[in-house]
């Protein structure tokens, strides 16, 4: 096991499990466990399992009514900064969502706050807007680093690892202001209001294809949680990969996700088909998307349409090249060929850049923002408000139910305390 934050989780582990146990984990090369191991991807289902693994970015591959009723019925047994791990019946001393108080579910800071897994339960009592902001999250477009600004600004949020996640567990649309993902447009389309936004960064085709080529080629990575796509660039001669089916659609992947209809399935030979459909799409009002060069300008966009804060996060998930020079040789031997086949892409990253230039240099952010107003109104300050008072309450109640509980272990009367 490569990383250290799942060898910590699977150390914790070992302490609890019995030889009985069903263990649900997420795809990895997680060593031998003294226990029957069942794994997930990008959709979770419970079924007999006994201890569970839940993976941060993985809330919206699981029901949301099963989610729940493990948070409130299983025992938190353990947390870092990717993993809750929950037990069916009790094994440790307490729940180590039990801070100050029995609901006062906190960690370390450090580690990964099963806080997040709360609010993630009572969005819709955290919602502040009366219309959705969608995240289209194009694979290797500094998707990840635009997605944490959004998400610090919009507690009411739900994330989908895949579109089948989406299609198996889809969101109600009243219970969040921020919905996002690998989502292609087609299967979010029809949950679109007038007054939604759909949002992304888009990046040149192919040097997202290179810097998704890279990442396969990574040693630090592990395989086991790649999808097919990446584990065929991973152990593939790139020459070999590129002039298949599966490689001619990764080499155009951002036009599949903006232009593809995919109730008939992607093909690599309609790709000006795909191009019209995604540029007029994307050329629609309520669609805003940018060159991810343009991705601070984008923030502090967003950060004034949305009343959200702009503050940078550094860079996540990127390629060492120097380290993987051998790779970019490999690459650049085929660019010529690579650039041949996402002509149509190239062309709608040239719309998208044109646009966001034209847009910008017009000042529709003031526009925009007026437009809004009136809609964001007081809605951030009530839902502060709720849920503060919601905290307040949870608290109160946690005090008295231990007070009772003290009193009934002691054999006290109501009389006596």
């Amino acid at each position: 096991m490569k990383d250290p934050i799942w060898q910590e989780a699977h150390r914790a582990l070992l302490k609890f499990l019995r030889p009985d146990d069903i263990i649900l984990l997420p795809y990895g090369d997680w060593p031998k466990l003294p226990c029957k191991s069942t794994f997930y991807g990008d959709l979770i289902t419970i079924d007999d399992a006994t201890v569970f693994v839940l993976h941060k970015g993985r809330f919206g591959a699981i029901d949301k009514s099963t989610l729940r009723n493990i948070a409130d019925t299983w025992q938190c047994i353990f947390g870092n900064g990717v993993f809750l791990c929950f037990s069916k019946d009790i094994r440790a001393r307490r729940d180590i969502r039990q801070g100050r108080s029995q609901i006062d579910y906190r960690v370390l800071q450090t580690r990964f706050p099963s806080d997040v897994l709360r609010r993630f339960l009572q969005s819709k009592q955290l919602r502040r807007r009366s219309s959705c902001i969608w995240y289209v999250h194009l694979p290797k477009a500094a998707g990840t680093w635009m997605w944490r600004p959004l998400a610090r600004a919009f507690p009411s949020r739900i994330y989908f690892p895949s579109f089948a996640a989406f299609a198996a567990n889809p969101p109600d649309i009243d219970e969040y202001d921020l919905i996002g993902g690998h989502l292609p447009i087609s299967i979010i389309e029809p949950y679109l209001s007038p007054e939604d936004w759909v949002i992304g960064l888009m990046r040149d085709p192919t040097e997202r294809l290179l810097s998704a080529f890279l990442h396969s080629r990574r040693p630090t990575e592990d395989p086991s949680t790649f999808t097919a796509t990446m584990r065929a660039m991973r152990h593939t001669p790139f020459r070999d990969f590129i002039r298949t089916e599966r490689g001619k659609l990764e080499a155009q992947q951002q036009l599949l996700m903006l232009g593809c209809d995919y109730a008939t399935g992607p093909s690599s030979s309609d790709g000006q088909m795909y191009l019209d459909r995604a540029g007029a799409i994307i050329s629609a009002n309520q669609f805003l998307f940018a060159p991810c060069t343009r991705s601070t300008e984008f923030l502090q966009l967003a950060a004034q349409l949305y009343r959200i804060s702009s503050k940078f996060s550094a860079p996540t998930n990127t390629n060492d090249y120097a380290l993987q020079s051998s790779d970019i040789v490999e690459f650049h031997a085929l660019r010529d060929e690579v650039r041949s086949i996402n002509i149509a892409e190239r062309q709608l990253y040239n719309i998208v850049s044109k646009r966001f230039e034209f847009d910008d240099a017009n000042g529709w952010p003031t526009r925009l923002r007026l437009r809004h107003r009136r809609a964001m109104g007081s809605l951030h300050r009530m839902a502060s408000a709720r849920f503060a008072l919601s905290e307040f309450r949870g608290r109160a109640r946690a005090a008295r139910i231990n007070r009772h509980s003290f009193a009934r272990d002691k054999g006290l009367t109501r009389e006596s305390w």
